[in-house]
């Protein structure tokens, strides 16, 4: 599964670059910052990222709120509202296919904090409220389950072949890469199906 988060989030690029910001270099920071065990430097790129990116190319942008999802995540339940909120943000102002992967990605984020906060979570009463400090057990799975469906509802994703992305899809370019997922539904189903694996 971690492979294929890896090679969702490299989906989001794109081949337009502005001319005013290396995104190269940009990832390249993140990922040196990384690699060094300096998750806070490498969440500030991101961040730089992320907000560069929110009006101007919508690849960069989702592949910034990915990373930044992952990496806030350590930081703690407060830290989870603010990522909740960038991704609700987000679902309402991206169009296909990053809508989809924004789902998925979401849904990603909605299940590891399930698994995180579980015992906290199942203690909790029901209620109206999806915030996650105060969502239910049953809401928070029926809100998961909602996301990895909407990601993969679009069957015209099956339209966007993997190998138009090899510059951006780790091993895209590989011969069996095409066989095993031959386009970004492929990959949506695969990370649905790993996450609704292990909660049935």
């Amino acid at each position: 599964m971690k492979m294929m988060c890896v090679m969702l989030a490299t989906i989001v690029l794109s081949t337009v670059q502005a001319q005013s910001f290396d995104y190269n270099a940009a990832w390249k920071e993140v990922d040196t910052a990384l690699e060094s065990g300096l998750s806070q430097t490498a969440l500030d790129k991101t961040k730089e990222i992320l907000i560069r990116q929110k009006k101007n190319n919508a690849p960069q942008y989702t592949r910034a709120l990915v990373f930044m999802a992952s990496l806030e995540l350590v930081f703690g339940e407060d830290v989870a509202l603010r990522v909740q909120e960038h991704f609700e943000l987000a679902l309402t102002k991206s169009t296909s296919p990053y809508t989809e992967i924004i789902h998925s990605y979401y849904a990603i984020f909605l299940n590891r904090y399930l698994q995180e906060n579980r015992y906290e979570i199942s203690a909790r009463t029901a209620s109206d409220d999806v915030r996650l400090k105060s969502i239910s057990l049953n809401a928070l799975s029926a809100m998961i389950d909602d996301h990895l469906n909407q990601s993969t509802s679009n069957l015209n994703l099956a339209n966007y072949p993997i190998s138009g992305f090899n510059v951006i899809v780790s091993g895209a370019d590989q011969a069996e890469s095409e066989y095993r997922f031959p386009t970004i539904l492929h990959i949506l189903y695969k990370l649905s199906i790993d996450i609704f694996g292990p909660r049935s």
